[in-house]
């Protein structure tokens, strides 16, 4: 991918990590318009032609800060064209095509920091979709940073079903593990996560009882917690309440 960066602009970026960036942006091409940095960058990095307007400005920030940190848009924007596999059937096209629709409006509340309206917007996708990886990482996203909005004590509930959703979420995990800290649990300490992921099994959090069990497991690879992790896995919901 060719990374460009373009002088003079800069904005604030919510990665695909939920990890909020701040970008300076350059170009080495110094005496062209706004109008042509936007196409240069459009077409370096594959991405529609943005149209005038408040909402699609905001979107060219963000496209612009994806672009500068080498993060390739359909991370953030999906396409639905782009899903590959077998020919989809028109009623699948038709599917397709909603839930890449909710997962653009998804972004498009993200940029406006409208994190509950994004989140709906992703689950709307993934409901349809649940193979969309770019509804699922911005989702998670969306999760993680709704979690530093509120104390902590609620906030480690947004970190744990952003990691449920996708668990490479860094901030996230960073998060968390600095809430079980300050809890007096070890996040790095097998028994610990373990006696977490049965407790939240025993209230019926399964999705809380995952993320503990799948972290767990990274600590020490431990058969009973594999097979314990299928089974929570069984009794969870597709996507968090």
């Amino acid at each position: 991918m060719v990374v460009i960066v373009v002088r003079g602009l800069s904005g604030t970026l919510v990665n695909s990590s939920g990890l909020r960036e701040r970008c300076d942006l350059r170009i080495d091409q110094s005496s062209v318009t706004g109008a042509e940095r936007a196409r240069v960058v459009a077409e370096k990095s594959g991405i529609r032609q943005l149209e005038d307007g408040e909402l699609n400005m905001k979107r060219s920030v963000l496209i612009f800060s994806l672009v500068a940190l080498g993060i390739p848009p359909n991370m953030y924007y999906a396409h639905a064209d782009e899903a590959g596999g077998p020919p989809a059937t028109p009623a699948k096209e038709e599917l397709n095509l909603r839930a890449e629709v909710l997962t653009n409006e998804g972004a498009d509340e993200m940029a406006k920091n409208n994190l509950p309206v994004a989140i709906n917007k992703f689950n709307e996708a993934l409901t349809i979709d649940p193979l969309c990886g770019v509804a699922r990482r911005n989702l998670s996203a969306a999760l993680s940073n709704q979690g530093t909005r509120v104390e902590p004590e609620e906030g480690v509930i947004y970190w744990r079903k952003a990691l449920y959703v996708w668990p490479e979420n860094k901030p996230a995990h960073n998060n968390l593990c600095t809430f079980l800290k300050s809890i007096g649990k070890e996040p790095e300490v097998f028994e610990d996560r373990m006696s977490l992921a049965d407790s939240f099994a025993k209230a019926g959090d399964y999705v809380s009882a995952v993320v503990e069990l799948r972290e767990a497991i990274i600590c020490k690879k431990d058969a009973a917690a594999e097979a314990k992790l299928k089974e929570y896995l069984k009794k969870a919901p597709a996507l968090p309440k």
